[in-house]
């Protein structure tokens, strides 16, 4: 699908690219500390988006550079309202913008890990995004712009 032939499927698919990996850069420096670097968790977003478009491949669906453009960009995304969530939690060392070490022990985090990742994917995949989704097209096709574009 490309912009001239289709441009609200483009910006409907562009969109909803985006908003499905905010989650993604919004929890990982919350689960592990690693990732409280942007960089290190934008470079997660863009390989998790290539891994899926090679897969992609093997599906006989169409791949896209645009996919990787936007997934990443969802990722960086989810970072800064992470970072900016911490900031207002008092839980971000200003220097660095790292997450701070206390928050939850490796201990217990490595013992409940493939609980929390499944919880948080189900919850968000299922739950959110579609309730998220619904109320932004609703919307998007309400405004007086959505005629212009169809």
């Amino acid at each position: 699908m490309d912009i001239a032939n289709s441009p609200a499927a483009y910006i409907k698919n562009t969109i909803l690219n985006i908003v499905l990996f905010i989650p993604m850069g919004f929890f990982l420096p919350h689960i592990w500390e690693e990732y409280g670097a942007l960089k290190k968790t934008a470079f997660m977003g863009f390989g998790m988006s290539t891994a899926i478009e090679v897969l992609q491949i093997f599906t006989l669906r169409l791949t896209d550079v645009d996919d990787l453009i936007t997934n990443t960009m969802g990722t960086v995304i989810g970072w800064y309202l992470s970072s900016l969530c911490l900031t207002w939690a008092g839980k971000v060392n200003s220097q660095s913008h790292s997450v701070n070490e206390h928050s939850i022990s490796r201990k217990n985090r490595r013992k409940y890990e493939p609980f929390l990742i499944f919880f948080l994917t189900f919850f968000i995949m299922f739950l959110i995004t579609p309730f998220i989704s619904r109320i932004i097209w609703e919307k998007i096709l309400a405004s007086p712009i959505w005629e212009k574009i169809r």
